[in-house]
């Protein structure tokens, strides 16, 4: 049975050339032709219905309906039509051919010229025609009329556009044109819906797209911004890390700017859901840029610049990969990308993890204590604010203690005598034993500790295989165990601020107080929850403390209702 178009009722019942008697076929053929459909099979609406077509009557109208108001020559028909059997007399057989269709489609459908024929209908009266009128209105639309005229548009399609006519040459270039076209009118109603807040409908078409099109910039983007602007930031960030690992690996390319703009507002939290259902797209730059150091001959060292403004050096906490910050499985990238509009951001992998390959064999303090001081050699700049992070905290602590370039000094979640913290001999054993030997099964533990969000503990624990090997990062957190600089911290003179959540799961609350004990001028703040890496909601706050501790004067500090103490006048809304 004729399937029924979405017109076809004003002008009365189907009709389908396949199945019709001779005799309702003459009166068809009196009829008029009113429009033409292309986006599906072939077919043809008459005043007395819907004619389908098929065989080389329906490719007959393909070919006219790509050139609408030009005149096709017999010749060009009949290669198209026949390709390499052509009939001896194509002229012939093309009049044949044109007569039979007029008998179904009626016989004003095709007209007959001099020099050829030509599809006698306007290009608007071809559902393809159409289409690109109601896409290009929607260009000048306001988004709710976007909405409509692309909603329009799509339901204009009754499935793939020149349905089985892709054999022939000069319909293909027209189909492609044609499925851009379908895919650009898609993404321009996703960005109407988003511009409404109508984020879940958006979401929901763009999850579609993405799926036949997971390399396409905009999809991504716009996909990204929906995830992020409906409080699903980690599913957002992964899709983004998803396509890059992709586009890398089929073009070598890295991510556009503008992606990697949006990348950046994510992670700096300018799209989170905001009160009243509002939400901020403010991008900011995140890029780093790379450069490497000698820390001794044969093991390089990779660091990335960001930002502009008062240098700040921030020490990985364990194992670590510059653009793991930058792509959001490091949560701290979050409060870096935010540190980074106002502060010249300084970060590095540690000898053995990330981009600083190697066979890391001396896992003391003292090397890497030694490790973080050449990279300030190799920056150059008198005075930085060093922003340490749980494991390498010990590390920085001994530094400062040494090296009166730290100008100030900023602890997250971190320690300085690690056998008062870690005292079970038998559980430090079995970790290092499981993280050495079974590091899949190691990764996944730890990330259950240190993640602030569930979902995202898989790709933090794949993320911590990618980075280091078992061998090198039960070495580092063995460093961590071990560590014991309490007897250095009266010598820290630098301005301190230490944060430390109330309920850390990975390194408890009492490594914060053994480092204020030790610097009685610190400065402690509480926050709250039992969290060790910073979940998303917290890293603008954090990062506008720890911007106004860097680069405020010795004002009084005031403690604001997120429980963070910062310099008065700084905190933001």
């Amino acid at each position: 049975m004729t399937r029924q178009h979405p017109a076809a009722a004003m002008y009365g019942r189907a009709v389908d050339a396949t199945t019709t008697t001779h005799g309702v076929l003459a009166g068809v053929s009196e009829s008029r032709a009113v429009r033409v459909g292309v986006l599906g099979p072939i077919e043809v609406m008459t005043e007395l219905g819907v004619v389908g077509l098929t065989g080389r009557q329906a490719s007959l109208v393909a070919v006219l309906a790509t050139r609408p108001g030009q005149v096709v020559s017999a010749t060009r028909l009949a290669d198209s039509l026949w390709e390499s059997a052509v009939p001896q007399d194509p002229a012939n057989a093309v009049q044949t051919l044109v007569s039979r269709v007029r008998a179904i489609g009626g016989r004003n459908l095709i007209e007959t010229l001099p020099n050829g024929y030509r599809l006698a209908v306007a290009a608007e009266q071809i559902d393809a025609g159409a289409f690109q009128l109601l896409v290009q209105r929607s260009y000048s639309a306001a988004p709710e009329s976007a909405v409509d005229l692309l909603a329009a548009a799509e339901r204009l399609w009754r499935g793939p556009a020149f349905a089985d006519q892709v054999q022939i040459v000069d319909v293909q270039a027209e189909i492609a044109r044609l499925d851009e076209m379908r895919v650009v009118a898609r993404e321009g109603r996703c960005r109407a819906l988003l511009d409404l807040d109508r984020c879940d409908d958006a979401i929901s078409e763009l999850e579609g797209l993405a799926a036949g099109h997971p390399r396409r910039d905009t999809v991504v983007a716009y996909l990204v911004e929906g995830l992020a602007r409906t409080g699903r930031t980690a599913e957002a960030l992964r899709r983004f890390s998803d396509y890059r690992a992709a586009l890398a690996r089929m073009t070598g390319l890295d991510p556009s700017p503008e992606l990697i703009a949006l990348q950046n507002a994510v992670l700096a939290g300018d799209l989170a859901p905001m009160p009243g259902g509002a939400s901020a797209a403010e991008p900011t730059s995140f890029v780093f840029h790379y450069g490497r150091f000698e820390r001794a001959a044969g093991e390089t060292v990779s660091y990335g610049v960001m930002g502009s403004g008062p240098p700040l050096v921030f020490t990985p906490g364990w194992v670590s990969r510059l653009d793991e910050l930058a792509n959001g499985v490091d949560p701290r990238g979050r409060v870096l990308a935010l540190l980074a509009r106002s502060m010249r951001v300084i970060a590095y992998d540690r000898y053995g993890t990330g981009r600083s390959k190697g066979a890391l064999r001396d896992f003391s303090l003292e090397r890497s204590v030694a490790e973080l001081r050449m990279l300030l050699d190799e920056i150059g700049e008198a005075h930085v604010v060093l922003f340490a992070s749980s494991g390498s905290g010990p590390v920085a602590l001994a530094a400062a203690a040494q090296d009166r370039r730290i100008a100030k000094l900023v602890v997250l979640c971190g320690l300085a005598y690690g056998p008062a913290i870690f005292h079970n001999p038998g559980v430090v054993a079995a970790m290092l034993d499981m993280v050495r030997s079974s590091w899949g099964m190691g990764s996944r533990v730890l990330a259950n500790l240190l993640m602030p969000d569930r979902p995202d503990e898989e790709a933090f624990a794949a993320f911590q295989r990618k980075v280091a090997t078992g061998e090198v990062a039960a070495g580092l957190l063995r460093q961590m165990y071990d560590a014991d600089v309490s007897d250095v911290l009266p010598s820290i003179r630098q301005p301190t601020l230490v944060m430390h959540y109330a309920d850390d799961p990975a390194v408890p609350i009492e490594g914060g107080r053994q480092i204020v004990a030790g610097i009685p001028h610190a400065q402690f703040v509480t926050l709250d929850g039992a969290y060790h890496l910073p979940p998303a909601r917290d890293s603008r706050r954090i990062a506008e403390a720890i911007a106004a501790f860097s680069l405020a004067s010795d004002a009084a500090p005031v403690v604001d209702d997120s429980g963070l103490t910062v310099p008065p006048g700084t905190l933001g809304a």
